[in-house]
């Protein structure tokens, strides 16, 4: 287990992830629940060459050298079901992007942490980063310790050499028109669930609605695959879509993960 710990995240951890995302209550009950929903499947997965007893054994590592607690179970078939999880992009996007942290939260296990203490938690990958992002590298500045450009630049990977950035002179006059806070946000994506019981009739106008507010019908589908995620402005756009067309239970998406915020 130590030596696994100490490896980087191989893609066989990857597609474990992708298979299953289990949130449990303590360690002592992580394998049990896998072998459980595992030994209810066929011996090799549909979309996978690895058997279920192989990952749930990679899992079951993790987990434990992780010390993951006190959490709730969720969904597990969203992650078996590539039609409900999207296309290749999507993963590299959430997977590689947040790692763990899929496993670690979801929306209704938040409690139990400060957002001082979940920033420290949250892995931090520059594929994250938009491509049109400005990093900062100055170091004079006051915000710095708390700006997401200044941030996101001291993780600057050492093959990247020309890019979008904020000069030095952006400190003339003690002002600051390109500071971002760094800070978490929970973030979403996918909208099967909210679409549940939504009447036939309603169907194809809130969608509408929906790709016309995220400004186009591509990006409707990015934000339904999990190629872009949804800030808490725009989560509370689209439920108040549905509150107009008078639905005003069940309304959650179908994923919930915590992300630096770029907005």
């Amino acid at each position: 287990m130590a030596d696994r710990k100490s490896n980087p995240i191989t893609k066989e951890w990857v597609d474990a992830l992708n298979t299953i995302d289990v949130v449990f209550q303590d360690n002592n009950k992580v394998r049990h629940a896998w072998r459980e929903y595992l030994d209810s499947l066929n011996d090799k997965s549909p979309h996978f060459e690895s058997s279920n007893s192989f990952r749930l054994d990679l899992l079951s590592e993790m987990a434990m050298a992780l010390g993951y607690k006190n959490l709730k179970q969720t969904e597990i078939d969203r992650f078996y079901s590539p039609k409900y999880f999207g296309s290749q992009m999507s993963r590299q996007e959430i997977l590689f992007q947040e790692n763990l942290r899929v496993l670690m939260h979801s929306k209704n296990c938040a409690e139990g942490f400060s957002e001082e203490e979940s920033e420290d938690k949250l892995p931090f990958n520059f594929t994250s980063v938009p491509s049109t992002w400005e990093l900062c590298f100055n170091k004079d500045c006051t915000h710095k310790d708390t700006c997401m450009h200044y941030f996101a630049g001291q993780h600057l990977p050492a093959d990247k050499m020309m890019g979008f950035a904020i000069y030095p002179n952006t400190l003339q006059n003690e002002k600051y028109r390109f500071y971002i806070e760094k800070r978490m946000i929970r973030a979403t994506w996918g909208f099967r669930k909210l679409f549940l019981n939504v009447k036939h009739v309603d169907d194809t106008p809130i969608r509408r609605e929906i790709q016309q507010y995220l400004s186009s019908r591509p990006t409707y589908y990015r934000y339904m695959n999990g190629q872009l995620t949804l800030t808490p402005k725009q989560q509370k756009g689209i439920i108040n879509i549905f509150r107009s067309y008078g639905y005003t239970e069940e309304l959650d998406f179908d994923n919930y993960i915590d992300r630096y915020s770029y907005e």
